[in-house]
């Protein structure tokens, strides 16, 4: 059965603590959803075999990114009402490669890899750039260590209902060496 995956680039430990209590906390003071951080690499169409299958061999040959984030911004787009940016190559090979292991397309052009901070529709724009400069993470190293497919059988904006259950961890070969600055 064909279902729609998004596919996720999730930090390591330390940083997803860090990061899942600001996303809970600013969910908490603003009404809005809570969600697990993660930088989105591609949304596929296919069936829960390949994408776990994908995942993990892709998985055993990437290391965890360690990479250096970029400034904090925000949007009236609801899953971009406050995001950390990222301007680091090594995430968009990851989801080319990913991408070409589902024979799926990827297309860079449009791709701004970017870790949200709160999902909300409606939120006033002297809001959303008073919480710019509250909350910044610009020249942190952020490692990341997990691939995640999430599927949402309702809808991407039913965050509640999201499934993360194929998961693996970065494991194999590659550089670390290179960094975003």
């Amino acid at each position: 059965m064909t279902r729609k995956y998004w596919l996720w680039l999730v930090p390591a430990d330390a940083a997803r603590s860090r990061l899942q209590s600001t996303i809970d906390q600013l969910a908490t003071a603003l009404e809005a959803p809570p969600f697990m951080p993660h930088i989105t690499l591609a949304s596929v169409d296919s069936d829960p075999g390949t994408v776990t299958r994908a995942v993990d061999a892709v998985a055993g040959r990437r290391r965890p990114l360690t990479m250096v984030a970029g400034a904090t911004s925000h949007d009236a787009e609801w899953s971009r009402a406050l995001v950390i940016e990222f301007d680091d190559e090594r995430i968009a090979e990851l989801a080319h490669e990913l991408c070409e292991s589902l024979a799926q397309p990827f297309d860079p052009s449009g791709f701004k890899p970017h870790l949200s901070l709160l999902y909300r529709q409606d939120l006033e724009i002297a809001v959303r750039e008073t919480l710019t400069q509250r909350y910044r993470f610009a020249g942190e190293p952020l490692r990341f260590d997990t691939l995640v497919a999430m599927h949402a059988p309702n809808g991407a904006e039913d965050v509640a209902w999201w499934d993360t259950s194929i998961a693996a961890t970065l494991v194999g070969g590659g550089s670390e060496a290179r960094r975003s600055g």
